[in-house]
């Protein structure tokens, strides 16, 4: 019998990030206690010596050396230390003995003796009653025999556990025990998986991954749940087994039995498209799910979800997606997750970049001072230029009379304040850096625009983007059917300047064509475009520090409906902004910060057309929810171009921010706004409405943004100055000094309705901690989610239980289940779907061991 067991799921198809254990959790501190065998060793600079140290050393017979007193060999690959060294020159073989210690650069060794010989210019190593440890993977253990060549490592009655050193609390025992130094794969023979020092599974042969991927059997896995409208729990056991075909493509099949319903047979293959280096910009996806003959519903269930995501070149990309299920019940029968799912999405995706977006850095190197010492004096000339640091040259290319001042001005480069993306970009251009980058476009310097339909960098000055998507939907759960764009094409230019009188012009259009499952429903095509153009106009006279800036907007929308008259707009528009922005140098919470303060008065003014006679597709009211300093500013109450409100308003708005000088992150930010309405009519988006009166002032929008350390907090309220008091809030916090310990908290309340999500954890002891998340709309009482457990961590394993509660049907229904997980660090866990589920309901919680 032979079981290959890892842990692979969820694997990244390239490259898998850690969390790393932080030292201020108890668990932690015990865990990083005893981590090696032994203390690094440096190797031999030489390639070609063998370096050596003792007390003394004689020549023996047939030329042997014998060495003695504290030895140290040194060789560019090896390192060893004994009491006694007996060295043969006759056939290059060595014999140590007295408290020997080894280290090569795939294990620490010590034992009582240690042989060494030449087979074909391979290395073979002999020791006996040794304990061992893979530096990589830190897995370790005890033989009483090992042999290690270039490629293997054969262990006698041997231990393995991934257990800190001297505290196996796990560990496999094994007959013998074959370590495949180049596919990471551990195979044994006669294995007991010991806990705690009692057998608690057995297999002759048994095999499993050291580290990375590899195919195997995954953990199985078993829960217990309880439907909505059943008094008795059934339960649900799943078998995966994973697929490493190639470095670049898995497969997972799974059986899984529902002991209410039947088996369900799954599979999910993955595999990165070329040229693709990461899963973010070429890969295939293709998942299969089915039960046959449904004990309950009499009826064959499926589900099918297919994905392709491609960088046809840099500047294109191509997104496909078809998902679907059988009935609208599948998820909360079946599958038993994604419950709260109302809507499967299918599309057909292109879009077009030029430039092409900016993509995230990674493993970003600088070059280090002992680096740059290396450097000719004409390669640091031409870095200098290159970074702007030409001026720190004094004489000629080749008489560099200040070369150690170049030096120490060019590493200075790279200290102070976190580097920005434009400063690693600039290091990198004068070789003082080195950066990758990978598939995935930097979150932080792109945006929406368009109407949210393209996406731009920043930072780009002149550019061109297009989009092509068809979409498709399927109503779940308990979800209605929305509006569907069978075809959209957008198009969006952008042509700035920089400087003090800088201007952009804005060329947007979006084409679509809508439709709705629900008959009777307005359908038909859109098609809306707009030209908007931004100057900067300088400073106001006679006041040297304010900056007055001017947007024009002009914008176009016809609409060929189905069942109704075509309907056509002309929207026309223009702001004028003042702001007086400050800035100074202090200190806040005993930090050093960058302080920014900017009061800013604006016009705006948009044309007044009555417009109820069209559509709304895709449109949204923003003030259904807490209005936000961005939204007054932008005086769009509208979410989309299906209504265009009339402004005729002044907007008085402040902003004040305070940054780290060196590690450049907002500490607190602070905005105010409100806006004066200078027509007491606006665009309503109610049925057969044009227009809806109001008062001649917005409630004032204020928000407070606090991060420090460990600390966040978050605050939007929404105040009434007619009636004094504030009518909507959103409040947040969290305190996350670590994943297993915190507590997050989030409350809102939109006038009508109040929810309030509130999760963390606990530590009870060093080893033991509770988790806990819950859902709950106040206003109703209903509970929507709700998610406990306890958990137990050493070291090397772990155990959680968690329970599950969720509702369907506003309530009147619940859904439970309750799952156990048992975690061996290095071999994996029982439960994958366990672990998911917590981290999808309490975000903040993380469940790695590492």
């Amino acid at each position: 019998m032979s079981v290959t067991l890892i842990h692979a799921e969820g694997v990244n198809l390239t490259k898998d990030k850690q969390l790393t254990c932080q030292q201020y959790y108890p668990v932690c501190q015990a865990c990083t206690k005893n981590q090696y065998l032994l203390p690094f060793n440096k190797f031999s600079s030489d390639p070609d010596a063998l370096e050596v140290e003792a007390d003394q050393s004689e020549i023996t017979e047939k030329d042997n050396y014998l060495i003695t007193g504290n030895v140290k060999l040194r060789s560019k690959a090896h390192y060893l230390s004994a009491d006694k060294v007996l060295v043969s020159k006759e056939d290059q073989s060595s014999k140590s003995t007295g408290n020997v210690k080894y280290q090569d650069n795939n294990f620490f060794l010590t034992g009582d003796e240690l042989n060494i010989n030449k087979e074909n210019d391979d290395l073979i190593v002999d020791i006996t009653n040794a304990h061992y440890q893979e530096i990589e993977t830190t897995a370790n253990g005890f033989a009483k025999f090992i042999r290690k060549n270039p490629n293997n490592a054969i262990l006698e009655e041997a231990t393995y556990s991934f257990c800190p050193i001297n505290n196996n609390q796990w560990f496999i025992k094994t007959e013998k025990l074959n370590l495949n130094l180049n596919n990471n794969r551990a195979i044994s023979k006669n294995a007991y998986l010991v806990f705690y020092g009692y057998p608690i599974f057995y297999l002759p042969l048994y095999s499993w991954i050291t580290q990375g991927r590899g195919s195997g059997f995954l953990t199985p896995s078993f829960g217990t749940f309880k439907e909505s409208d059943k008094d008795k729990s059934d339960y649900l056991i799943r078998i995966p087994y994973y697929f490493d075909i190639a470095p670049d493509k898995d497969l997972i099949l799974e059986l899984s039995y529902l002991s209410n319903r039947g088996a369900v047979y799954k599979g999910q293959y993955r595999q990165l498209i070329a040229p693709a280096k990461s899963q973010d910009d070429g890969l295939f996806e293709f998942e299969f799910q089915f039960l046959n003959n449904d004990r309950i519903a009499n009826l064959n269930r499926w589900l099918v979800n297919t994905s392709v995501e491609l960088d046809l070149n840099e500047k294109m990309h191509l997104s496909m997606l078809y998902n679907k299920v059988s009935d609208v019940e599948y998820f909360r029968e079946v599958a038993r997750e994604n419950t709260s799912v109302a809507r499967l999405h299918s599309h057909v995706d292109f879009t077009y970049n030029n430039p092409p977006l900016p993509l995230e850095l990674e493993n970003v190197e600088v070059l280090t001072k002992s680096d740059l010492e290396k450097l000719s004096n004409s390669e640091l000339f031409q870095s200098a230029i290159d970074s702007g640091n030409a001026d720190k040259i004094e004489g000629s290319i080749n008489d560099l009379e200040n070369r150690e001042e170049l030096i120490e001005a060019l590493v200075e480069l790279t200290k102070g304040k976190v580097l920005t993306r434009r400063e690693i970009e600039k290091l990198s251009n004068a070789g003082l850096a080195t950066f990758e980058l990978s598939g995935k476009a930097d979150e932080e310097i792109i945006i929406p625009v368009n109407y949210g339909r393209n996406t731009i960098g920043i930072d780009a000055a002149n550019l061109l983007t297009y989009r092509v998507i068809s979409e498709d939907e399927q109503v779940v759960n308990s979800g209605t059917p929305s509006y569907v764009k069978n075809l959209e094409t957008s198009i969006f230019s952008r042509s700035s300047s920089m400087g003090k009188y800088g201007s952009k012009l804005d060329l947007s259009m979006i084409s679509t064509k809508f439709n709705h499952e629900t008959e009777g429903q307005d359908t038909g095509i859109r098609t809306h475009g707009e030209v908007n153009f931004e100057k900067r106009l300088g400073n106001l006279w006679p006041i040297s520090f304010s900056q007055l800036s001017t947007k024009t907007k002009l914008g176009l929308s016809h609409y060929s409906l189905d069942n109704k008259s075509n309907e056509t707009r002309i929207i026309r528009g223009f702001d004028l902004d003042l702001s007086f922005p400050f800035s100074n140098q202090t200190n806040l919470f005993g930090t050093a910060v960058d302080h920014k303060l900017i009061p800013q008065i604006s016009y705006d003014y948009t044309s007044k057309l009555k417009q109820s006679a069209i559509p709304i597709f895709d449109t949204t009211d923003n003030i259904d929810n807490t209005l936000t300093f961005k939204t007054l500013l932008s005086g769009e109450r509208y979410n989309g171009v299906d209504r265009f409100v009339n402004e005729n308003d002044i907007t008085l708005s402040l902003q004040s921010s305070y940054t780290d000088q060196i590690t450049g992150e907002n500490i607190l930010n602070f905005l105010l706004a409100q806006r004066y309405y200078g027509d007491d009519e606006v665009v309503s988006d109610e049925a057969d409405t044009n227009f809806e009166t109001r008062r001649k002032y917005s409630d004032i929008a204020a928000s407070l943004d606090i991060a420090i350390n460990d600390f966040i907090s978050n605050t939007s309220i929404q105040y009434d100055p007619k009636s004094a008091s504030i009518t909507k809030t959103s409040i947040s916090f969290s305190y996350v000094p670590h994943p297993r310990k915190f507590i997050s908290l989030a409350h809102t309340d939109n006038g009508s309705t109040r929810n309030i999500k509130l999760s963390g954890a606990l530590p009870i002891t060093n080893r033991v901690h509770i988790f806990a998340g819950i859902d709950k709309t106040l206003s109703s009482g209903v509970v929507n989610k709700e998610t406990t457990g306890v958990a137990y961590e050493a070291c090397c394993w772990a155990a959680r239980i968690a329970h599950f509660k969720e509702t369907f049907n506003e309530g009147s229904d619940y859904d439970y289940s309750t799952g156990l997980e048992l975690v061996f660090k290095g071999l994996g866990t029982t439960d994958t779907h366990i672990r998911n589920r917590i981290q999808v309901a309490i975000p903040e919680y993380k469940v790695n061991l590492d």
